[in-house]
């Protein structure tokens, strides 16, 4: 069995995003909520792509707190929640990153996340 390698970046930008999202930064928390929320179903597959690609345990609990509490870092995580349409899409979005492995590196991340906090 060979070992599974870590996936090249696809979407350079919106990985940055969601290292400074990770760090605190409010303003890229919002960017990438308005990422999954767009009507533009590129955009926000392309950040999904990038949440896929960097594979980080921060982005999996962040992402999880988003969907159960709607916050990220211990913060509201955005206006766009006062939105139902955007909120729901939003949900979906990470619905969807969840339950859709796009390597093998990510299943034991998001499987200990998802366990630890049930």
């Amino acid at each position: 069995m060979s070992t599974p390698t870590k996936k090249k970046i696809r979407h350079t930008y919106q990985a940055e995003l969601l290292i400074q999202a990770m760090e605190g930064d409010t303003q890229a928390v919002n960017n990438l909520l308005i990422y999954l929320s767009s009507a533009n179903p590129i955009l926000c597959q392309i950040m999904q792509e990038a949440i896929h690609d960097l594979c980080e345990t921060t982005i999996w609990r962040n992402l999880l707190s988003c969907f159960a509490t709607h916050r990220w870092n211990n913060q509201l995580d955005c206006e766009l929640r006062s939105e139902l349409q955007a909120s729901r899409m939003i949900n979906q979005a990470i619905i969807e990153v969840f339950t859709q492995d796009e390597n093998e590196l990510e299943i034991p991340i998001k499987e200990a996340v998802l366990h630890k906090s049930l």
